[in-house]
């Protein structure tokens, strides 16, 4: 009885981890469902940035840490210069 239990358990367990969804890193996955279905990661982060950031907030739509970052800049890719002086800015 107690071995019937752990094993029902343990597959319990392993059909969790097997829908755990990778976080998105193509920025030409197509997003498959909402407002801009059929649309590309990319396309949207050019368009509407805010709401890739709604989406990984509020639905179990995982982006990477970088897409996300630059979401939340507005679609804007969070370059800085370094080693560079205030005589010689290549911007």
């Amino acid at each position: 009885m107690q071995s019937t239990q752990l094993l029902k358990d343990e597959m319990s367990r392993s059909n969790r981890e097997s829908f755990t969804r990778q976080p998105i890193t193509d920025r030409n996955h197509v997003i498959g469902f909402g407002r801009y279905k059929r649309e590309t990661v990319q396309d949207v982060l050019d368009n509407d940035p805010q709401y890739l950031v709604w989406l990984h907030e509020n639905t179990d739509f995982e982006l990477s840490y970088e897409l996300l970052e630059e979401a939340e800049n507005n679609g804007k890719p969070d370059h800085t210069f370094k080693g560079y002086t205030s005589r010689y800015d290549p911007r």
